[in-house]
């Protein structure tokens, strides 16, 4: 057992050819636990109680990472885990690591009324690092949590964590916050900002998701042929990006009205040429079908 940096680690895998990364917690010990020089300590606790307690050969995990970003080695890289039943073999071949912490969400586990852990910073780098590493050798299929496993019960490695999310932040994608009512930051500040540019007049950019933030969340959502649930996610986001797009040939006013007057609507408003917000056109929509107009 010794301590390797994310650095040492990955030269050390290329030498070597797993096939998926099979990713945990520990759930217990915690962050607690963990006083920043009991490394070998935790290690070692752990490798009793696999061996004593569940009849192992040896601790059950190739590596462990440490809240402070630092792995250690558990098992020898040539033998397979104790990681997920039915998946430890050739078929596989999975690198099994253990993160220290308990990542279930709080109230989803008998030690989260002590609070709950959070991956994040330096240990959440580089397990991100190390996601990457199996992205790029392998393809995004390599990476399994172990409640993906058959038969498996268990919440690992936490509710808090969604594959999918880890996934795109070691790609290097941006990933939003999802917003809905009562969410509040500067996400949602930016977001009011950006509905109040396009037309979709929420009021103030206070920050939080309130009544009128939904309203123009749903109203955003019905322009552009979204679900209008009021829950701005990626696809909402993906459509604001193009919207936010400075594009002075598009024209599309022009071509939204003579979409129209084909379909036999006609609008008579002074100020519908390409000056004219997308939110305001959707909006006077909005208005005519309410007063049966069109």
């Amino acid at each position: 057992m010794k301590i390797i940096n994310i650095d040492e680690l990955l030269k050390e895998l290329d030498k070597h050819n797993f096939k998926e990364l099979h990713l945990h917690q520990t759930w217990k010990p915690t962050f607690k636990s963990f006083t920043g020089n009991n490394h070998l300590n935790l290690q070692e606790g752990m490798q009793r109680y696999h061996i004593n307690v569940n009849g192992w050969s040896d601790i059950a995990q190739h590596l462990t990472l440490f809240p402070d970003g630092e792995f250690m080695t558990g098992r020898p890289f040539n033998i397979q885990p104790a990681s997920i039943k039915g998946w430890n073999g050739s078929k596989h071949k999975p690198l099994m690591v253990e993160m220290i912490g308990n990542f279930d969400i709080k109230g989803t586990g008998s030690f989260n009324k002590f609070g709950y852990d959070v991956l994040e910073g330096i240990q959440k780098q580089n397990i991100l690092k190390l996601i990457k590493y199996f992205i790029n050798r392998y393809g995004e299929s390599s990476i399994k949590f172990h409640r993906e496993g058959p038969g498996v019960t268990k919440t690992c490695p936490g509710t808090s964590l969604n594959k999918f999310k880890l996934i795109a932040e070691a790609k290097g994608e941006k990933v939003y916050m999802l917003i809905k009512y009562g969410s509040k930051g500067n996400a949602v500040k930016e977001l009011q900002s950006n509905l109040n540019s396009l037309g979709f007049n929420i009021g103030v950019t206070d920050g939080i998701a309130g009544d009128n933030t939904v309203e123009g969340i749903k109203a955003f959502q019905r322009a552009n042929r979204l679900t209008d649930d009021g829950f701005f996610g990626t696809n909402s986001y993906d459509v604001l990006n193009e919207l936010l797009k400075p594009d002075s040939t598009d024209h599309w006013a022009q071509k939204h009205y003579d979409s129209l007057k084909k379909q036999g609507l006609n609008i008579s408003q002074t100020r519908f040429d390409d000056n004219i917000t997308r939110g305001e056109v959707f909006s006077l929509l909005d208005d005519l079908v309410k007063k049966k107009m069109i």
